[in-house]
């Protein structure tokens, strides 16, 4: 994109810089741990539908013992891509950690080169966010795997190291 010193960034091209800085931000806090492997770029997004399209690798170690993809893959997907979108949807830089969600799976998940997700918050409200998600391959756009929706809870500004409470 040819962009000029007189170009004013679209809510479009803001959008998509922040959902990309709060993977960014992710990948940095996830460096040797599963969710570096569940990082997505972005193929397109909307502000105004407070909607995106993720695609995510899909590698051989995911499946299970059936050669389907394994559901808690599944799941972190699917949190991964609600959770990025609910956070970048936000004026203000928050986290948005999951309260809930419900997974419904709708077809075995077959190895394939990608997987992709489309997202879209379908709520904000003062404490929590709402957000649905599609899961298919790139090959079957046509064919979906899998639906989520969850609640996010709106936190505090990121923080790469959260230390643990007392139970008391």
């Amino acid at each position: 994109m040819d962009v000029s010193a007189n170009h004013t960034p679209s809510e479009n091209e803001l959008f998509l810089q922040k959902i990309q800085q709060t993977i960014a931000a992710l990948a940095a806090a996830d460096k040797g741990k599963l969710g570096e492997s569940a990082s997505p770029e972005v193929l397109r997004c909307d502000y105004a539908q407070k909607t995106a399209t993720f695609r995510f690798p899909f590698h051989p170690w995911m499946l299970n013992c059936n050669n389907v993809m394994h559901g808690g893959c599944v799941a972190l997907i699917m949190d991964n891509s609600m959770g990025l979108l609910s956070c970048s949807s936000l004026d203000k830089d928050q986290t948005t950690p999951t309260v809930s969600m419900q997974l419904t799976f709708l077809n075995p998940i077959l190895l394939s080169s990608h997987i992709l997700v489309d997202a879209r918050v379908n709520a904000v409200k003062s404490k929590i966010v709402y957000a649905a998600a599609t899961m298919y391959t790139e090959e079957q756009p046509d064919i979906p795997l899998a639906t989520a929706v969850g609640e996010y809870y709106r936190m505090h500004p990121f923080s790469a190291t959260v230390q643990p409470q007392s139970p008391r």
